[in-house]
């Protein structure tokens, strides 16, 4: 049976937001992005600060979490594009295609 540990250490996170993150940049035309990450959840922790290089706006230890925050500079979507290049939108929706396994 295949279960939640058989997807970690895949890239798996970094890819789902690597992709979100273009979505909302190219959608919503934001400026900046947040994260809050629990002190506890360290592949987290060390996924923002340690790959995707984010740097670390300020710490809570009322609530135990660490706020990372981010420009959406052109380089930034630049890297992004980069490490997504088949990302696009699809807004047909009538016109995707469904594979069920």
């Amino acid at each position: 049976m295949i279960g939640e540990s058989d997807a970690r250490r895949k890239g798996l996170a970094k890819e789902a937001l690597l992709l979100a993150f273009l979505y909302v940049i190219e959608q919503h035309k934001v400026g900046s992005l947040v994260a809050r990450i629990s002190d506890n959840n360290i592949p987290s922790m060390n996924l923002f600060q340690n790959k995707l290089n984010w740097p670390i706006e300020s710490h809570s230890d009322v609530f135990a979490e660490t706020t990372f925050k981010t420009a959406t500079h052109p380089e930034f979507v630049a890297l992004l594009q980069s490490e997504a290049p088949d990302y696009r939108v699809v807004h047909d929706y009538d016109a995707m295609e469904f594979v069920y396994l």
